[in-house]
């Protein structure tokens, strides 16, 4: 369920299942399994199976649409819903590749019954994946916060890794007609994403092709910026490398947005930053009074700096002990309240770090004991809003815990290397690099 909350008492009805919610968690949990060769109940295995069981029961019932937004959690019924949504579709056509993938690599074979769950999927990517008119019993197609009828960089970024993901399954299991199918339609929607989606006057990636403009009650996203971009490039590992301009310069827009937005940001740290979804948001919690920032988006942008440190230490150890600085990456470190010394990456990568873990250590001190990541915090108090046991929010800071003890191994490996001498010295000697 996306979150234990039924209403009342300051929280709003989610006790649903979101498919897309349910495959991140899915997801997390095969990422940081230690085996997938499992068959218990509560095995990664035993959850994949279960889940699957649910939606093939709900399918045979009531004939779901690959894009269903939420369904009941006793019958599988499509329960309240005003929209449809792709990314649900992409993150489970991604999770079931690399699981089906994952098998394979352990010599058991791929279940067919997955299969025909992922072919269901990604069928149905390539035919409305990234038509915002398409509709299914008169409802629109809406992106993740299911407010914007609009192509999204959000559901974009996630199916192209999931075509791309099924396509090297196909591969393998010589299912040749699938893999030249779903490759061609990536190579197709890569070349646009580096095409299409960074607007170089606003200097940021775009939430959505079109903006969004106001229109009565309803804000829209005329700026077109969301944290959705960062979340959306996290989920598909790519395609952008962490140390691109066109990123650095996103996540800096959306630093500056923030920051401004929030009371609850006021006197923080240098670099720390509360982020919500987007500026013109309005969704409270429980009712339309005004956005606040939210743990998940929060912790986009603590697993993005841990990526972008863990680039720049490949980089450099690539480069030898040096690292050639990109357009912006200046700006970017500033704005963390870090002068890039272009003679000591390591102490670059230090402080990057230093940064996100503040930011995590921020964001969990609004928490008391023993409380999990709630929806929202309150933009003035820091207190949480909405429904207070997010199961995405939760999933999502077992990834950001990932991402820094991966960030880790790699600076004790650089550490210890042979490789690059002056940078690992330094890695060992700079006081930044105390987590070593």
């Amino acid at each position: 369920m996306a979150a234990s909350s039924q209403g009342g008492d300051g929280e709003p009805d989610y006790r649903y299942d979101w498919p897309r919610d349910s495959w991140v968690v899915l997801r997390t949990l095969l990422l940081l399994k230690s085996s997938i060769a499992q068959d218990t109940e509560t095995s990664e295995a035993g959850l994949i199976q279960r889940h699957l069981a649910f939606l093939r029961e709900a399918r045979q019932r009531h004939g779901l649409h690959p894009f269903v937004q939420r369904l009941d959690p006793d019958d599988g019924a499509p329960r309240d819903n005003w929209s449809i949504q792709p990314d649900g579709a992409a993150l489970g056509a991604l999770t079931l590749a690399e699981y089906l993938e994952g098998l394979r690599q352990a010599g058991d074979p791929a279940p067919d019954d997955l299969l025909e769950l992922l072919r269901w999927y990604v069928e149905a990517i390539v035919r409305d994946g990234r038509n915002p008119q398409v509709n299914f019993q008169g409802l629109p197609m809406q992106d993740l916060w299911e407010q914007m009828t609009e192509r999204s960089l959000f559901a974009e970024l996630v199916q192209l890794a999931a075509l791309e993901a099924g396509a090297r399954l196909a591969d393998q299991l010589g299912l040749a007609a699938d893999a030249e199918q779903w490759r061609a339609q990536a190579q197709a929607w890569r070349r646009d994403l580096d095409d299409g989606w960074y607007d170089p006057g606003r200097g940021h990636f775009k939430a959505h092709w079109n903006a969004i403009p106001p229109k009565g009650f309803y804000p829209g996203k005329p700026s077109n910026l969301d944290a959705a971009a960062v979340g959306g490039w996290l989920y598909a590992g790519g395609p952008w490398a962490p140390r691109d301009p066109r990123l650095l310069a996103t996540v800096r827009r959306l630093d500056d947005t923030f920051r401004e937005l929030y009371p609850v940001n006021g006197g923080l740290p240098a670099g720390v930053v509360l982020w919500g979804r987007f500026a013109e948001d309005r969704w409270g919690g429980v009712q339309f009074d005004g956005g606040n920032p939210w743990p998940l988006t929060t912790l986009w942008r603590v697993r993005f700096l841990y990526r972008y440190a863990l680039a720049l230490v490949e980089d450099t150890l690539r480069e030898h002990g040096s690292v050639a600085w990109v357009p912006g990456e200046d700006d970017f470190l500033r704005q963390l309240g870090i002068e890039a010394e272009r003679g000591s990456p390591s102490a670059v990568v230090g402080a990057v770090w230093d940064v996100a873990d503040r930011t995590l250590e921020h964001l969990l001190a609004h928490l008391r004991t023993g409380e999990n990541l709630p929806e929202q915090l309150d933009r003035t108090t820091g207190e949480p809003r909405g429904a207070r046991n997010l199961t995405w929010a939760n999933a999502e800071l077992l990834m950001t815990v990932r991402d820094q003890r991966e960030l880790q191994t790699a600076l004790e490996r650089a550490a210890a290397g042979l490789e690059a001498p002056t940078f690992q010295r330094e890695l060992r000697d700079d006081r930044s690099a105390r987590f070593i």
